[in-house]
């Protein structure tokens, strides 16, 4: 069974995507799942072994998103 250290979640208050690395708050957690932290709603989108692995997907999925005229950045350091 896969146990994810960290996922790429988007946050749509700010309508960025961000690195959610709190084991507590990804325990049972699946992508397409709204999870509440600290009274921010945070879909997850990707799961990930790494926090690294997070991180680079965050960026990826904000270049993707940039270059389809959608200006956003990643937020990160990790929640």
């Amino acid at each position: 069974m896969f146990n994810p250290q960290a996922a790429v979640a988007f946050d749509g208050s700010t309508m960025r995507f961000t690195v959610i690395s709190d084991k507590n708050l990804l325990e049972g957690a699946g992508k397409g799942v709204t999870l509440d932290q600290d009274g921010r709603n945070l879909t997850v989108l990707q799961l990930c072994s790494t926090v690294e692995e997070a991180e680079a997907a965050c960026e990826q999925r904000t270049t993707q998103q940039s270059s389809s005229k959608f200006a956003e950045f990643c937020d990160w350091p990790v929640v």
